[in-house]
């Protein structure tokens, strides 16, 4: 499931946006498309929001694991589980476009259509083999905010889409992310049950992320972010 978690690390959650179009005089490059992105995030400080994730593969299967995010600048972050125990992708919380920044070459490739709304598109490369593989990146010209990405690594293809709600009558903010998958799933792996190792899972699936009650700018206590200590000696 690693391939197929790093790739939708890639597309996964994008939680804070504002509509912010870049000016008609300014030349569009990545640089300015990411700083677009970036700029959306300015005024978010914290948040709180409750998600629920489904997932369904030939290799895992998880339905509405319920859990709790929280983000606090500059790069604080907790997930916490409602019911049994949390089942998250990697999360891109705070500021997507500084990680894309960190881990990849983004190039702007020119411009495109996807759900009828005119978008940019960029093609972002690993900086290290520990990065998520080549994928295409749209981002809405209106809003300013990334609403999908489809992305190839070791046979497999991956397709994400965004749909927003306006929180507080200002943010764009995610209501749902969905991921479609198909080719290997994952890699061989050894059975220590069966002694043997078992080939690569191929087929196809989904991953979908709800996310509902936004709380942004509440003043969010550092304390939240404290990890409990160990009670065993």
């Amino acid at each position: 499931m690693r391939t197929a978690v790093s790739v939708f690390c890639a597309g996964a959650m994008l939680l804070s946006a504002v509509t912010i179009p870049i000016a008609a005089a300014e030349k569009v490059t990545s640089a300015t498309i990411l700083a677009l992105v970036e700029k959306n995030y300015k005024d978010i400080n914290d948040y709180k929001v409750d998600a629920e994730v489904t997932i369904d593969s030939p290799q895992l299967y998880v339905k509405g694991s319920k859990m709790t995010i929280y983000f606090k600048k500059p790069n604080k972050v907790k997930i916490e589980a409602k019911e049994g125990f949390a089942v998250m992708p990697q999360v891109f919380a705070g500021n997507p476009a500084t990680e894309i920044k960190s881990k990849f070459n983004v190039e702007y490739t020119g411009d495109s259509k996807l759900g009828g709304e005119p978008v940019y598109v960029l093609k972002l490369t690993p900086k290290s083999t520990s990065a998520p593989g080549n994928m295409k990146l749209f981002v809405e010209k209106k809003r300013g905010v990334i609403v999908g990405s489809e992305a190839k690594a070791n046979d497999m293809t991956m397709i994400s889409r965004w749909t927003y709600v306006k929180v507080d009558k200002k943010y764009w903010l995610p209501s749902q992310i969905k991921v479609e998958m198909s080719g290997t799933l994952s890699s061989p792996a050894y059975d220590p049950d069966e002694v043997k190792v078992k080939p690569a899972k191929t087929g196809k699936g989904t991953a979908v992320i709800k996310l509902k009650n936004y709380q942004v700018n509440k003043g969010l206590s550092d304390k939240i972010f404290e990890q409990k200590k160990s009670s065993g000696k």
